[in-house]
């Protein structure tokens, strides 16, 4: 006889920010709220964050997902590109959104979920042929929920569902495991983020998912700059290693 998986959520030792709280430039202001009123809609829209390298996206989305998570019930999934961004991600959430709760994805899926909880991972951690072949319901035991058990208790209990994507170009494709964890998930709100935008892919996962076409919301370099985010130029060197020709 298989045994539930306890209600009761897991001790968690709630971990103080390493990074100070951040004051939004005008430009980073002026994006958070027009992506706010955007995915509030009725139906939300998918938004495409376009920012430099040093914008600040994780500041961005960090401050939407509260706002949208003052008016909305939403259970968010994050996932950004390699494993060292995780821990920084939940940092930067800890110290700018003290109204969302971060957890890692494996232990997160062990509690109860709640409004403003957001799942952490990698791309890869949930980008596994074997998980989608079973329905993401392929990994559990007595003491590990799955996935598709995890998602379908929040939504159960009256929880909206939202992914957010960093360096979305990488990850969202119709043809990559991820894209088709993304498509199952169906996220009533999604946000992407990139600095290298590549539009038609991007386009072609949002129609074979069944989204609508998607908002774009862009910070220029040069904001960056004046914000003094960035530097004004990037100076390469090079260095020629002639052969010395002796006679």
């Amino acid at each position: 006889m298989t045994q539930s998986i306890p209600t009761q959520p897991l001790q968690t030792i709630a971990m103080p920010a390493q990074s100070s709280a951040v004051q939004p430039e005008r430009f980073q202001s002026d994006l958070i709220n027009g992506m706010t009123r955007a995915l509030l809609r009725q139906p939300s829209p998918p938004c495409l964050l376009r920012a430099p390298t040093g914008s600040g996206k994780t500041f961005f989305i960090s401050q939407v997902l509260e706002r949208v998570s003052a008016q909305r019930d939403v259970l968010w999934f994050w996932f950004v590109p390699f494993v060292t961004l995780v821990q920084q991600t939940e940092d930067a959430l800890r110290a700018n959104a003290p109204n969302l709760a971060p957890y890692g994805l494996n232990a997160g899926r062990n509690q109860d979920a709640h409004p403003g909880m957001v799942l952490l991972s990698t791309a890869q951690g949930v980008a596994r042929a074997q998980w989608r072949t079973k329905g993401y319901d392929a990994d559990g035991d007595d003491e590990t929920r799955t996935l598709a058990a995890f998602v379908a208790r929040a939504r159960a209990r009256g929880l909206q569902v939202g992914l957010v994507v960093d360096e979305a170009h990488i990850a969202l494709d119709k043809g990559t495991e991820f894209g088709k964890f993304a498509h199952w998930l169906a996220a009533d709100y999604l946000v992407m983020a990139t600095a290298t935008p590549k539009d038609d892919r991007l386009n072609e996962f949002l129609v074979h998912a069944g989204y609508s076409a998607q908002v774009s919301f862009a910070a220029s370099r040069d904001e960056v700059v004046q914000a003094r985010l960035n530097k004004k130029y990037i100076e390469a060197v090079v260095y020629s290693f002639a052969v010395q020709q002796w006679g």
